[in-house]
């Protein structure tokens, strides 16, 4: 499966770990070389954001997540031997450009000529996002969804052609933040920079979704919700292809902040709160003031989240079918399928991804 050649070729009982940084907090996928799947160890990293209300206070709360990550690991004996980073938003930018070429005359498909124009739109991506000193980096380029002479082609490199297309992935990470977590890394694992893979969240869930439910959906067309701490990220497949994406700033913290602030109680009895409330095990008077914050809650949020629908399916046909794929902290599923659910924009089966999902699926 996809990703999979990043963990080839370990030594014996070494692990190979994949972080998956937001946007409050750090999420670690462990797995130990001789394992079974079902043996992934995962960790989270405390939501030590909760109350951020400054995005200049994020850099600051990642770095206590990956400490809290790797001062964990260290408890446990385990020696990393091989390291992923998957950045979400507001650490990562995704684009895709449409590539299209012909000529009179046939050519040949080489590396060489792919490398063209990564290097091109790469350019391109960094002066649309610099301004002065060095803002971010391209950390991802992916050539995907090939066609030779208008036919589909996975084993392209080599063919001669007079026409060819393709979709041109490229991901982007903040640099301040890409350095401090690869100096983190090779503090704590004395794993240099430039073997560590870098990925973006995006292209990651994409690629995961349309591999694990391609039976179940074989149209390819899809829309992920990534709900992350303080933003969601929304990514369109179509016809197995990857369309676009958009983020807002409103995530499950959101929630959490609010039944904070209006209860007038910590985050985490806020949390437990909702809890509560969701199992049944809240007394009636607390009962209806959830009832009623969430109500209003899901008003709020939907704004934002049909504007984000709004703008996915702005190039899709009008009577364009798709399911739903969600991922979102444990505790507040429930709350954001409600939401979702009682959208205008859609009708929409949707399907709650377990926490596990992203790690299941690149060491499967």
């Amino acid at each position: 499966m996809f990703l999979s050649h990043f963990f080839s070729q370990k030594k014996t009982k070494h692990s190979s770990l994949i972080l998956e940084i937001d946007s409050g907090t750090v999420s670690a996928g462990i797995l130990v070389e001789g394992s079974k799947r079902k043996d992934i160890q995962i960790l989270l990293s405390p939501a030590l954001g909760t109350n951020l209300l400054q995005e200049k206070d994020l850099p600051t709360i990642v770095k206590q997540n990956l400490d809290f990550i790797f001062e964990s690991l260290a408890t446990r004996e385990i020696y990393i031997d091989r390291v992923t980073v998957i950045f979400s938003s507001p650490w990562q930018v995704s684009r895709v450009r449409d590539i299209h070429v012909t000529h009179e005359r046939a050519f040949i498909v080489t590396l060489d000529f792919l490398e063209s124009f990564k290097k091109v739109e790469a350019t391109h991506l960094m002066e649309e996002s610099e301004k002065g000193e060095k803002q971010s980096d391209v950390v991802q380029e992916e050539v995907e969804h090939v066609r030779v002479n208008g036919y589909a082609s996975d084993n392209y490199i080599g063919k001669r052609t007079s026409v060819f297309d393709a979709s041109l992935y490229l991901g982007e990470v903040r640099h301040s933040v890409l350095e401090m977590v690869r100096e983190n890394i090779f503090t704590h694992t004395h794993i240099h920079k430039t073997e560590i893979q870098v990925c973006t969240s995006p292209f990651v869930f994409f690629k995961a979704i349309s591999e694990v439910y391609k039976i179940s959906n074989p149209s390819g067309n899809f829309i992920f919700i990534d709900i992350g701490e303080e933003v969601t990220d929304m990514i369109l497949g179509h016809g197995g292809i990857f369309i676009s994406t958009v983020s807002f700033t409103s995530g499950a913290q959101f929630v959490i902040r609010q039944i904070s602030k209006v209860l007038d109680v910590s985050p985490e009895i806020a949390l437990s709160t909702l809890y509560l409330f969701l199992h049944n095990k809240a007394d009636t008077d607390l009962h209806d003031r959830v009832k009623t914050l969430l109500v209003a809650l899901g008003n709020e949020w939907l704004i934002y989240f049909e504007d984000a629908m709004s703008s996915l399916l702005a190039t899709t046909e009008k009577d364009f079918s798709f399911q739903i794929y969600v991922s979102v902290k444990e505790g507040c599923a429930p709350v954001y399928v409600e939401f979702i659910g009682s959208s205008k924009t859609q009708s929409a089966e949707i399907i709650v991804l377990p926490s596990s999902f992203v790690f299941d699926s690149i060491f499967a």
